[in-house]
């Protein structure tokens, strides 16, 4: 008896062993059918990702849902990280629905890929998914996506329409980067649009960001040069730096809820009419720089940060002169509470032809007075012990008369004019010593 159960345990435990080691086998496996390569994913599961061989897919390309190997059946339930990065001569791709992954790189630089059917069983797209892919003409998100990861469709310049699902809650840096897109509406769902989220769109003619965004990233709008219509959700907090530079908007309502717009925000624009709501706190520097065309600027009366007069804004104390509308023509003279004039806040004023400025004046900055091209004068008095480069840039028939008898050290050297020492535009000369 002893005998006959020692048999038995013996081959009991060599059985064991035998599928033991098997299992570790095939976990351990990556195999090849075709032109597609699976890696083991989760050996329990019999989960699988999938990718490209070296002899790589061309064509039209359905990736099956399972596939056998060694007898096993597994589930493709991910796309690989760089699965088919490079597949130059890919055309379209068909996802099965058993997918819930599109790794990093996936497809990237899959330059003539056309068509790509998304199933609404993947939950996630990776980085640079489909980064380079600029023949794609259309592709859907499932409404199963949260995050619209980084780089994602960046360069997809064929694509000139997308419907982001109520699913997504981000939109990360480049996930759009020069994209064919024409126009775009952002969900109520989404919280966060991240830097350059939609750069360099040069077909973009149309925005509409829902009403749950609290933050629009640095440069998620620049360079969008034929942007026309915004329109902003009632829960944006934060306008980022450059975030719309370089768009063709003609005018632009800052909602209640914004309390910071960064640098350059809007500068470089087609801008004729801004109007800011109440809670705008921090304005960073040129918000609307080179706008040429901004005639009138409209501050919410309940703005307790800042102060309109005559058309002028200024921070709510007057001691900063902080932007002129651009239609101001003639003599201006700047108020004896101002302390600094701001970086651009005259720039492109081409119709003002003098500006007087009190000695309470302390501070001028960088291309205060940038391209006034009538300017004829402009006394800067004793007082000022400050200014940055470039004032007076452009303004080629301006006198600038000076109280002091010489430059002082803290006057920024090419002060008056960045790209020359000493002023020498034609017409325009700087006068030391004037009373």
């Amino acid at each position: 008896m002893q005998r006959f159960i020692t048999f038995y345990m013996k081959r009991f435990i060599v059985l064991c062993l035998t599928a033991m080691l098997a299992l570790h086998a095939w976990a351990q496996t990556t195999f090849t059918v075709g032109h597609l390569k699976y890696t083991v994913t989760n050996s329990a599961r019999h989960e699988v990702a999938v990718g490209a061989t070296e002899t790589k897919p061309v064509g039209n390309l359905t990736i099956p849902s399972t596939v056998k190997n060694n007898g096993v059946s597994c589930t493709v339930t991910s796309i690989s990280d760089n699965g088919f990065n490079g597949c130059s001569e890919l055309t379209s791709v068909s996802i099965p629905n058993s997918v819930t992954n599109i790794g990093c790189s996936a497809f990237r630089n899959c330059k003539i890929l056309t068509t790509i059917v998304i199933p609404e069983s993947v939950k996630s797209i990776g980085n640079s998914a489909f980064d380079g892919c600029s023949s794609l003409k259309s592709v859907n998100i499932p409404n199963s996506v949260s995050v619209i990861s980084y780089n994602s469709f960046y360069g997809c310049k064929s694509i000139s329409s997308i419907t982001i699902p109520e699913s997504v809650t981000i939109i990360e840096w480049g996930a759009f980067y020069m994209n064919g897109l024409k126009t775009i509406t952002i969900p109520n769902s989404v919280k966060n649009i991240g830097a350059s989220a939609f750069e360099y769109c040069d077909s973009l003619t149309s925005v509409v960001i829902g009403n749950s965004v609290k933050n629009i990233g640095e440069r998620a709008f620049c360079n969008c040069h034929n942007l026309r219509s915004l329109c902003l959700g009632n829960s944006v907090e934060v306008i980022d730096k450059m975030a719309f530079w370089s768009s063709n908007l003609v005018s632009v309502t800052i909602p209640n809820s914004v309390t910071t717009i960064g640098d350059g925000a809007f500068s470089w624009c087609n801008l004729s009419s801004v109007n800011i709501g109440k809670s705008v706190a921090n304005m960073g520097s040129g918000v609307f720089e080179r706008s040429r065309r901004l005639r009138k600027i409209t501050l919410n009366g309940e703005n307790s940060n800042f102060v309109l007069e005559d058309g002028v804004l200024f921070n709510k104390d007057k001691t900063i002169l902080i932007l002129c509308p651009k239609g101001k023509t003639g003599t201006y003279k700047i108020p004896n509470t101002v302390k600094i004039i701001e970086y651009d806040a005259f720039g492109n004023c081409e119709y003002l032809t003098s500006v007087i400025i009190p000695n309470s004046v302390e501070e001028i900055n960088t291309h205060a007075f940038y391209y006034c091209e009538n300017l004829t004068s402009v006394n800067i008095p004793a007082s000022v012990t400050r200014i940055g480069k470039g004032v007076f840039v452009g303004c080629t028939t301006a006198t600038i008369n000076c109280e002091v008898a010489e430059k002082p050290e803290e006057w920024e050297s090419g002060w008056n004019d960045e790209y020359f020492e000493e002023y020498v535009a034609e017409g325009g000369k700087v006068v030391w010593g004037v009373k």
